[in-house]
């Protein structure tokens, strides 16, 4: 480790009762600390008095700002006041020379401040499908487009979320991908060959459906009335599962689609090599991290052209569907009769070459050389 290079990372985090959320942060940083001493720190808002508190993790630190404001009609003001403060002793203790913030919107205005009162450069990634609306907010867009314009680095996890960032700054973004733990996720040995041709698609099941399962649900329905016999896993939880539960009985596909939960990483790597191929109908998605885990599990995709998914599901992964019942019924028909025809090999050293923890830690440490 250089222990003279110190970077703090501003971002949500994993936490106790909510493990699984911005896990993805937590893999970068278990990446970034190979090569650099790494604080990060977090802020949440509570009930109780404002307060730093410290968790230590593995080979890094994680501090959390704790924030508390009584006042509701000048919260934002009250919270920001106290988050500098409490950030700036955290400052003081390490003197990093880089702080990097994951989304925009999470006060990066404050690190913005904080890089002019220390002299430390800052970069920017944002990985939000959400980043529009809020640059668009009365309140907070001046500060995000401020805070991105004086940034020493932006970066995007995709070229469609840069080409949208660009539309309301104009600063050079950079593209890095998200990651994936090609260790963890890969093929497995004991795959066993389906007599039925197992689908497996893996979101949240929110309200909104941003994944886009009610159309995935009637495109199966079309399928099934032409005489394919499929079974599809949908992984995941959310305030949307009982309306989809509904709409798979209407469409009477209860023995053809199981709704099975959250899982965690050890079964969600068995459960992507005990299927045929991985289908995502999402309406929008900025990157797309189960898509690329299941390919490193060397599955082959279905997917919408939604952002994210069209930078990386060519011809050797895939094939890609226009957001009508039409095109995504014929899409996974045409991934029924042809998936066995895929080079799972082949679709799993596409992720390493363009996806991996190594790639990664490469891409981001030439940007860090240049600021640091």
């Amino acid at each position: 480790m250089n222990n003279e290079k110190t970077i703090l990372l501003f971002s949500d985090f994993p936490t106790e009762n909510k493990p699984a959320n911005f896990m993805f942060v937590k893999h970068r940083t278990e990446i970034l600390k190979k090569k650099y001493n790494i604080i990060v720190v977090s802020v949440e808002v509570t009930k109780d008095e404002s307060e730093v508190t410290c968790y230590e993790e593995e080979n890094f630190k994680h501090y959390v700002i704790k924030l508390n404001s009584r006042i509701p009609k000048i919260r934002s003001v009250i919270l920001d006041k106290h988050a500098l403060k409490l950030l700036s002793y955290i400052i003081e203790e390490y003197a990093p020379s880089l702080i990097e913030v994951h989304f925009s919107s999470y006060r990066s205005w404050l690190v913005r401040k904080i890089s002019k009162i220390y002299n430390i450069p800052y970069i920017i990634v944002e990985h939000a499908t959400f980043f529009e609306r809020k640059v668009k907010s009365l309140y907070y867009g001046p500060k995000i487009k401020k805070a991105l314009l004086n940034a020493a680095k932006v970066v995007a996890v995709s070229q469609p979320l840069k080409e949208t960032m660009n539309k309301y700054v104009n600063t050079d973004i950079e593209v890095v991908p998200n990651i994936v733990s090609t260790d963890k996720f890969k093929i497995m040995n004991d795959r066993v060959d389906n007599e039925t041709p197992q689908l497996v698609t893996v979101g949240s099941l929110d309200l909104n459906d941003k994944k886009g399962y009610v159309d995935l649900l009637e495109n199966l329905a079309i399928l099934k009335q032409k005489g394919y016999d499929f079974k599809l896993k949908i992984a995941g939880n959310g305030p949307n599962k009982d309306n989809l539960i509904n709409k798979r009985n209407e469409l009477k596909l209860i023995d053809n689609v199981e709704f099975i939960g959250t899982i965690n990483n050890e079964d969600l790597v068995q459960l992507f090599n005990e299927s045929d191929f991985f289908v995502s109908t999402s309406k929008i998605e900025t990157f797309g991290v189960a898509i690329v885990e299941a390919m490193s599990c060397g599955l082959p995709i279905v997917a919408t052209y939604s952002g994210g998914p069209e930078t990386f599901v060519g011809e050797q992964v895939g094939v890609l569907a226009q957001h009508s019942s039409e095109d995504i019924a014929k899409s996974i028909e045409y991934m029924l009769n042809n998936y066995r025809n895929y080079k799972r090999i082949e679709i799993r050293n596409n992720v390493i070459k363009n996806f991996s923890e190594d790639k990664y830690l490469e891409r981001m440490k030439k940007i860090y050389d240049k600021l640091i």
